[in-house]
């Protein structure tokens, strides 16, 4: 925030010198180390977090309804009728985070590099890594290189602490941690049957505790109807994507390092178009009304992508209309093209909103008004 006073490194203000300076022996005085730059940095993410909310507070019915796209019936139909499932994206669960599986294995190569024991190779991972516009499934096959090379279990212990303090300090310099709690009570409020998660947080555990594996025991939870005698939040499973690295600090872990492949030749296997789990994806995006919030790029990399891709091409095949979606997205700024070349390529419809607008919590406030929709649409009936 450059009009926040005290943001740079320089000299305190009276006020913070003087709480600064102590009395020592002998009547002396010493300096105390004030992390004046962090605290400054908090207080600025703080303001401008109220900022944003008292705007969206003074924002008129109109306005927000001009700033959000209409929703489709057939969304609000599928999600009304417990036919819908939610794919969340790591942007929507750790804002906080900014991290890609390709930033994500390079930090894990710095401290492996760092902490000695690893070779050449490791090093020229990190070079393919570095390359820009690098495929997301070319990153996923390059994280069985480095398990082949470094060890599974070695991997696992690295990316946890290298989450642990990029996240630290990432949440202390922003005021996304906020944001991203409120989201996911405003994706709580949506009766989707099943949450497919990109990352896990507090946030998403504390909303959907019901977190199952991706086994076939997982994989039929997600895909059945919800219990109607349970709770609707605790009735909901979550299943995590594969490689399930991206891990909010403090979140305990559902799998551990068996869940990492030990090749590339691992990752392929896992990943073979005819394997359990992508035959899981397609069935779920087939069979479920699905939709997309919080991914970096549309459609989404890697694997995931795959399976929409080919899950569109199956329904397409199967006499599916092309102007009839296969699932939903909500964008921010998408341009008329992009949405069309969506539609077309992978049965994607794009949903966007005004973040000029919304801000930080656009995607908060179109989950809000799906849910709103489907409240006005049950009493409609």
């Amino acid at each position: 925030l450059k009009s926040c006073p005290f943001s740079g490194s320089g000299t305190a203000p009276p006020a913070m010198a003087a709480v600064g300076v102590v009395a020592g022996r002998g009547g002396r005085t010493r300096p105390r180390r004030l992390a004046v730059p962090l605290v400054a940095a908090v207080i600025c993410a703080v303001a401008a977090f109220l900022r944003r909310r008292r705007r969206l507070r003074c924002l008129g019915p109109d306005t927000m309804r001009s700033a959000l796209a209409p929703l489709p019936a057939a969304l609000v139909d599928a999600v009304r009728s417990h036919d819908s499932v939610v794919l969340l994206g790591a942007d929507a669960i750790m804002p906080s985070c900014g991290l890609a599986l390709a930033d994500l294995l390079r930090l894990v190569i710095d401290h492996a590099v760092q902490a000695g024991g690893v070779d050449s190779a490791v090093r020229e991972f990190r070079g393919r890594l570095v390359l820009p516009e690098l495929p997301v499934g070319e990153a996923e096959m390059i994280l069985g290189d480095i398990c082949a090379k470094v060890g599974r279990e070695r991997v696992w212990r690295i990316t946890n602490a290298v989450l642990r303090k990029h996240g630290s300090a990432r949440r202390l310099a922003s005021s996304s941690h906020a944001s991203g709690a409120s989201r996911i009570a405003a994706v709580a409020s949506v009766p989707f049957t099943a949450v497919v998660a990109e990352a896990r947080s507090e946030d998403l555990e504390a909303h959907f505790p019901h977190q199952v594996g991706r086994n076939f025991g997982g994989f039929a939870a997600a895909l059945s109807r919800p219990r109607v005698d349970s709770p609707q939040s605790r009735a909901r499973p979550v299943v995590q994507l594969w490689p399930g690295l991206l891990r909010e600090r403090g979140v305990p872990a559902n799998e551990g390092p068996e869940c990492l492949p030990t090749s590339r030749s691992s990752v392929e296997q896992t990943l073979s178009q005819d394997g359990p789990y992508p035959l899981f994806l397609r069935d779920l995006l087939r069979s479920k009304t699905a939709l997309l919030a919080g991914w970096s790029s549309l459609p989404p990399g890697g694997h995931l992508g795959e399976a929409l891709r080919r899950a569109w091409r199956e329904a397409r095949a199967r006499g599916a209309s092309c102007t009839e979606p296969l699932a939903y997205a909500f964008v921010k700024g998408a341009t008329a093209q992009a949405s069309l070349e969506l539609l077309e390529d992978c049965g994607l419809c794009v949903l966007g909103y005004d973040a000029g607008v919304l801000g930080e919590r656009g995607l908060e406030e179109c989950f809000r008004a799906l849910a709103g929709a489907c409240r006005a649409s049950a009493v409609a009936e």
